[in-house]
């Protein structure tokens, strides 16, 4: 299974459900197990539901089926078997996405050793009731074995979703004798093994668990089934121009006085990494440029990118960023009020941004990370800038719903000519002499002319 270091958070229950409906929600690491393991007398499922960070998970109905297999080893007594939970189908509901932690990184230090997913551990009530209007109504001693496995619907996914299914089994074996007071049936034990391994999470198998119930906050059954869950908050990946269809966007804005807004490009290079839920079969991120009249470039040879391109339905060109061992990069140019646009990246996914150093211009970077600013660097004049920056860096990730962007805003620095150098005043001081000379010589001349003609007279 997944471990975390992070302490054990847990939260409280936000819907106002009933127990069976709704179980205790625990963000953890990795719970204590129950303490019963040398006399489980009860049973209790826990899923446990492994989702990105950042992401707003819909709400989630995890059924188990509850299968009888014998009495005492006989398989034609399985009629007077009771049944678990409604019908031999036990169900855990997960809220939905108000108990989800947000993507802002409230604590940097907490954030910058994060994960890439958080675990939320669910369990369900216990699954043989003494009491109550469920309560289990045994007929007869004996060795009672049941198995349990998690219910995989179909379909079962969603476009632009994917869902990790438990695939995991396990056997209850329950002991039952009569009761002390000799009017009913009591179980004194119950035995548990894994005959079934969970092959995306936990692959151990053929080993005996406590099935008992913890207090559903610090402790939990290790009866265990675990699930994911990611998306990709573009959709298919196809629509760039719908802000809630762009996974990341770069925008690049200039500013000042004397700045060319409309001829300059500035060079960038980003970096994904594939989000750890993120199927293997996704091994590239789809990205358009958007012109500064805000549509999709024809071509993409003047913004620096001739690598993998393509053109879509509409004519718009594309290029596909190939994944290497769970990494990509891609280097391209911005024009001021041009955009790169990621389409298809799935929720999760980290990334760094550089934009490679331009002289004379300074350049200020803000991230927004799901509707939020997460990261804001300043650069030096004429020097590159990376972005996450700053002296505690959060990792950058790809949110859910809201505006994932990171705006680059190059501010152009230039001191305009508005007097004299000092350092050319020996040349004015000269230039000054030569015409004073000048101007002296041609006065004497005109006055020796003039004295002369007086004379002649």
């Amino acid at each position: 299974m997944i471990r975390k270091s992070k302490i054990v958070l847990a939260l409280t229950l936000v819907l106002t459900l009933s127990l069976s409906l709704s179980p205790p929600i625990s963000l953890a690491t990795d719970p204590s197990p129950s303490p019963n393991l040398s006399d489980a007398t009860q049973a209790a499922i826990t899923k446990i539901f492994i989702v990105p960070v950042c992401i707003n998970v819909p709400e989630f109905d995890f059924k188990f089926i509850v299968t009888p297999k014998s009495i005492n080893d006989d398989e034609t007594l399985i009629p007077e078997m009771p049944k678990i939970g409604t019908n031999n189908e036990v169900t855990i509901s997960y809220p939905g996405s108000s108990v989800i932690k947000p993507c802002e990184c409230v604590d940097n230090n907490f954030c910058e050793n994060r994960d890439d997913v958080d675990h939320y551990y669910l369990q369900s009530d216990p699954l043989f009731p003494t009491d109550g209007p469920n309560a289990i109504g045994w007929k007869k001693a004996g060795i009672y074995i049941y198995e349990i496995e998690e219910h995989r619907p179909s379909p079962y996914t969603p476009q632009g979703e994917v869902r990790y299914f438990s695939t995991a089994k396990y056997s209850l074996k329950v002991y039952v004798k009569a009761n002390a007071q000799g009017n009913g049936f009591e179980i004194t034990n119950i035995a548990a093994y894994k005959i079934k391994e969970d092959r995306a999470f936990e692959k151990t198998v053929n080993v005996k668990i406590d099935p008992s119930p913890g207090d559903g906050t610090t402790t939990f059954s290790q009866m265990r089934f675990t699930n994911g869950y990611t998306k990709q908050n573009g959709g298919d990946g196809t629509d760039p121009l719908t802000p809630s269809k762009q996974t990341l966007v770069v925008e690049k804005k200039v500013t000042g006085v004397y700045a060319n807004n409309n001829t300059n490009y500035f060079k960038f290079t980003i970096n994904f990494t594939r989000h750890s839920l993120a199927p293997l079969s996704v091994y590239w991120y789809r990205a358009y440029i958007l012109g500064v009249d805000g549509e999709p470039l024809k071509t993409l040879a003047a913004n620096g990118v001739t690598e993998n391109v393509h053109e879509d339905v509409n004519g718009y060109a594309y290029t596909l960023i190939t994944t290497d061992d769970n990494h990509s990069s891609r280097t391209f140019y911005l024009k001021p009020g041009e955009k790169f646009v990621v389409t298809n990246a799935y929720v999760g996914t980290s990334y760094t941004i550089t934009e490679h150093g331009t002289p004379k211009y300074k350049a200020t970077a803000e991230v927004t990370s799901a509707g939020v600013k997460v990261n804001e660097v300043t650069g030096e004049l004429g020097n590159q800038i990376k972005i996450p920056g700053g002296e505690s860096p959060p990792i950058l990730w790809v949110g859910d719903i809201g505006e994932n962007k990171a705006l680059f805003t190059n501010e152009y620095v230039v001191a305009p000519d508005t007097g004299l150098d000092i350092s050319d005043l020996p040349f004015y001081g000269m230039l000054i002499l030569a015409l004073a000379g000048l101007v002296t010589f041609v006065v004497i001349k005109t006055r020796s002319r003039k004295n002369k003609e007086v004379y002649h007279d």
